[in-house]
């Protein structure tokens, strides 16, 4: 993954991620947030409640181990089932969806000041230089998040999103057999971004967020997602008695028992590799700074969430950060608890921050 320089925001020209067809007026509305991960698959959707979004309904259901590893589908007729009966059980049609950190690219690049309707000509002169693929074979998407001019003349700064033709059609043709219909792809750490940083908050943040079979480390600042990076990490186990049925009862029971707390997940965390590629990406953002010749901005703040956001190892694994940690709020941008009360425990939530990000409605983040 190829890390440029950039500098601070001062434009907020943005594309739509990855949609890849034109979509009539009536499916540009809010639709249900949809996240494939290795184990399982979950999904939000929002409603209006007059001015304000409420949650309307969520859900989740184990994937079979192995039909999708690292982001790699591996076994797609396991997952097109899968997904099929999610669909089915939850009345999905239109949704938004995440693609794996491990099979996208984020990348800063310059490139000179040029009109409107040329960046995206300009920008893919520069995807070559810091992506292992060609144009032809991308499908990208980008940011203007500054400017300026130095020796060379005026220029543009750029963040840069891509992922391979390949995989976004493998991901597309496992949805259309599903009968999904997906209106817009996202990574998942710009979902996540998304979620738990509140519009406008240019502070920047590392967020740390644990997959069922990951974790996704992720600097962000001022709306945009700087670097990131996975890890492995065992997933948590299930008994072999996980199946459809079983998924029904245990929805059915935290429907019935809503004020218990969810079980805290507590697994071994790979202590060394966390310290590793988290100096790691911060040594990076550092040195963007350095080679702009700018100020150091330091991160001060860490995010958590996910599965193991709870555990308690987690700050003992981090305290060498020196920064301040705090669970995610992941309806940070979706509502104030003043007028509402989402049906899910906060715990549980933390588990969402992907469906989350990807369900919020445009007009909330701009």
């Amino acid at each position: 993954m190829s890390k440029n320089q950039t500098t601070k925001r001062k434009l907020g020209s943005v594309t739509h991620f990855f949609d890849l067809f034109p979509t009539p007026k009536f499916l540009e509305m809010s639709a249900p947030g949809l996240a494939v991960e290795d184990g399982v698959v979950r999904f939000v959707e929002f409603s209006h409640q007059g001015k304000n979004l409420i949650l309307k309904r969520y859900d989740s259901m184990k994937i079979p181990q192995g039909a999708i590893i690292a982001g790699e589908i591996v076994n797609p007729e396991i997952l097109i089932s899968t997904l099929n009966t999610f669909r089915e059980k939850n009345n999905l049609n239109y949704v938004r969806c995440s693609l794996p950190e491990e099979k996208s690219y984020l990348f800063f690049g310059r490139i000179p000041k040029v009109g409107k309707s040329e960046i995206r000509t300009a920008v893919e002169f520069i995807i070559e230089e810091n992506v292992p693929l060609s144009v032809s074979e991308s499908v990208f998407d980008y940011t203007v998040i500054g400017g300026g001019a130095d020796k060379n003349g005026e220029y543009v700064d750029v963040s840069v999103s891509v992922v391979s033709q390949e995989v976004v059609m493998q991901y597309l043709e496992i949805f259309k057999k599903a009968n999904l219909t997906p209106l817009h792809f996202e990574i998942e750490s710009q979902a996540v971004g998304r979620a738990v940083i509140k519009t406008g908050n240019k502070t920047p943040h590392l967020i740390i967020n644990f997959f069922d079979g990951k974790i996704g480390l992720y600097i962000e600042s001022g709306g945009i997602i700087y670097f990131s990076s996975t890890i492995p990490i065992a997933p948590v186990e299930t008994t072999p008695s996980d199946n459809l049925a079983e998924d029904k009862n245990k929805k059915e029971e935290k429907k019935e028992t809503k004020a218990s707390m969810p079980e805290i997940i507590k697994r071994p965390l790979p202590s060394k590799e966390i310290k590793s590629e988290t100096e790691r990406i911060i040594s990076y953002w550092n040195s963007m700074f350095e080679k702009r010749g700018d100020a150091k901005i330091e991160i001060k703040k860490m995010i958590v969430c996910g599965l193991d956001a709870r555990n308690p190892d987690i700050e003992k694994n981090l305290a060498f950060l020196g920064m301040e940690m705090c669970l995610a709020n992941v309806w940070e941008n979706a509502f104030s608890f003043n007028d509402h009360i989402p049906e899910i425990s906060r715990n549980e939530s933390l588990e969402y921050a992907v469906t989350v990000g990807l369900a919020l409605p445009s007009a909330v983040i701009t």
